[in-house]
């Protein structure tokens, strides 16, 4: 194959990528998706798991789904959408687990809006953004997610994507820590270790 007919074959993925991503009908059949669904989105993985252009149609679903909850024209339910991207998280398919988790955050999920965060936190399939992962970590955390006030707050500790703010850290760290089911939880810890650096100061 050329590299035009690549370039041609990229590009075309990605629109394909963010239509579906808008378009999707997300019926009510097992687990929210019918089989034909199923079929759909397995072939666009195997068409998108090589496509250079991976980075730039997850920065488009990002932007239709901050748009959508922004506007509050988000669709309602499929809470489903969370546990789907934590599968495709697991395996690596990065295409996948930032659909599931846009189409989450944009319906106002808190666990999707957690995840969506991660995704532009770590890199997963698209290039680290400290602010697009503060955006949706904002968002979770508002709801009194945990995930959110936990990565929200590691965060401002490093100045990541915000404002560095010892202060702003340390109270997300402690709400996220009394939610844990136990104080050996990341964020305990994080609390813990940032307030004694805090009584120092």
């Amino acid at each position: 194959m050329g590299r035009i007919s690549k370039v041609l074959f990229a590009w075309t993925a990605m629109l394909s990528a963010i239509f579906l991503f808008i378009t999707w009908p997300w019926s009510s059949g097992e687990n929210g998706k019918t089989q034909e669904e199923h079929s759909r989105i397995s072939m666009l993985e195997e068409e998108y798991v090589n496509s250079e252009n991976l980075d730039s149609a997850i920065r488009e679903m990002a932007s239709k789904a901050k748009s959508d909850l922004e506007s509050s024209t988000g669709r309602n339910g499929n809470y489903w959408a969370a546990s789907e991207y934590l599968e495709a998280y697991d395996k690596k398919q990065h295409f996948l687990a930032a659909m599931y988790a846009l189409y989450g955050a944009a319906q106002g999920v808190s666990e999707a809006q957690a995840y969506s965060g991660r995704i532009f936190l770590e890199g997963n399939g698209v290039g680290i953004d400290y602010m697009e992962a503060a955006y949706w970590f904002k968002k979770s955390s508002d709801q009194n997610n945990r995930l959110g006030q936990h990565l929200l707050g590691y965060l401002y500790l490093n100045g990541l994507g915000v404002a560095k703010d010892l202060n702003n850290a340390n109270e997300l760290f402690r709400k996220s820590c009394e939610a844990a089911d136990s104080k050996s939880d990341p964020s305990c810890k994080s609390y813990e270790k940032l307030l004694r650096i805090l009584r120092h100061l």
